[in-house]
């Protein structure tokens, strides 16, 4: 019997230094049983978005990444939190 996917995401926005910054994280454990990556628990792809105050002006940067935390022990917004301080 295969593991059951878990696909959430997570979105978060703060305004700071004349900007808003939107970041949003989507995670999946879909890929968690490649076989040649063992340890692999979740994928993820992070969207952060500037929108500058003072000229309109929107830019977005994406991420993709993957961890070996599991969706049990660690949330969207946990994950988020986590990629955030490196």
């Amino acid at each position: 019997m295969e593991k059951e996917t878990v696909a959430a995401s997570c979105l978060s926005t703060e305004k700071q230094s004349g900007r808003i910054e939107e970041r949003k994280i989507s995670v999946s454990s879909e890929l968690n049983a490649c076989p040649d990556w063992p340890h692999l628990q979740q994928v993820f792809r992070l969207e952060h978005r500037f929108t500058h105050l003072a000229t309109g002006e929107i830019s977005t940067e994406i991420v993709y990444g993957v961890t070996d935390l599991s969706a049990e022990t660690t949330s969207p917004k946990r994950l988020l939190s986590l990629v955030r301080m490196e």
